[in-house]
Protein backbone atom coordinates (compact mmCIF):
# COMPACT_ATOMS: atom_id res chain seq x y z
CA UNK A 1 0.00 0.00 0.00
CA UNK A 2 2.42 2.65 0.90
CA UNK A 3 4.40 1.59 -2.81
CA UNK A 4 1.03 2.60 -4.59
CA UNK A 5 0.80 5.84 -2.02
CA UNK A 6 4.71 6.89 -2.92
CA UNK A 7 3.94 6.22 -6.62
CA UNK A 8 0.88 8.81 -6.44
CA UNK A 9 2.79 11.31 -5.26
CA UNK A 10 5.83 10.91 -7.10
CA UNK A 11 2.94 11.44 -10.14
CA UNK A 12 1.35 14.44 -8.66
CA UNK A 13 3.73 17.74 -9.64
CA UNK A 14 1.90 19.84 -7.12
CA UNK A 15 2.88 18.85 -3.95
CA UNK A 16 5.38 20.35 -1.35
CA UNK A 17 7.79 18.08 0.08
CA UNK A 18 7.24 16.34 3.41
CA UNK A 19 8.40 18.00 6.16
CA UNK A 20 10.16 16.64 9.40
CA UNK A 21 8.32 15.89 12.59
CA UNK A 22 5.31 17.52 11.15
CA UNK A 23 1.54 14.45 11.30
CA UNK A 24 0.47 14.18 7.59
CA UNK A 25 -2.99 12.47 7.79
CA UNK A 26 -3.74 8.93 5.39
CA UNK A 27 -7.18 7.95 5.04
CA UNK A 28 -7.35 4.17 5.57
CA UNK A 29 -9.98 1.80 4.48
CA UNK A 30 -11.00 1.37 8.44
CA UNK A 31 -14.69 -0.62 8.13
CA UNK A 32 -14.90 -0.41 4.82
CA UNK A 33 -15.50 -4.09 4.32
CA UNK A 34 -13.98 -5.41 1.20
CA UNK A 35 -11.82 -2.82 0.53
CA UNK A 36 -8.91 -5.29 1.63
CA UNK A 37 -10.18 -7.89 -0.94
CA UNK A 38 -10.28 -6.15 -3.45
CA UNK A 39 -6.52 -4.07 -2.56
CA UNK A 40 -5.43 -7.33 -2.87
CA UNK A 41 -6.75 -8.05 -5.88
CA UNK A 42 -5.29 -5.04 -7.60
CA UNK A 43 -1.61 -5.83 -5.97
CA UNK A 44 -1.69 -8.65 -7.16
CA UNK A 45 -2.98 -8.00 -10.86
CA UNK A 46 -0.14 -5.09 -11.33
CA UNK A 47 2.38 -7.96 -9.97
CA UNK A 48 0.95 -10.43 -12.69
CA UNK A 49 1.19 -7.35 -15.02
CA UNK A 50 4.88 -7.15 -14.41
CA UNK A 51 5.89 -10.61 -15.20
Amino acid sequence: MLRILAEELDTNEHISPLQPYKIYYLPIPYKAFGTGETLMQAMQSADNEGD
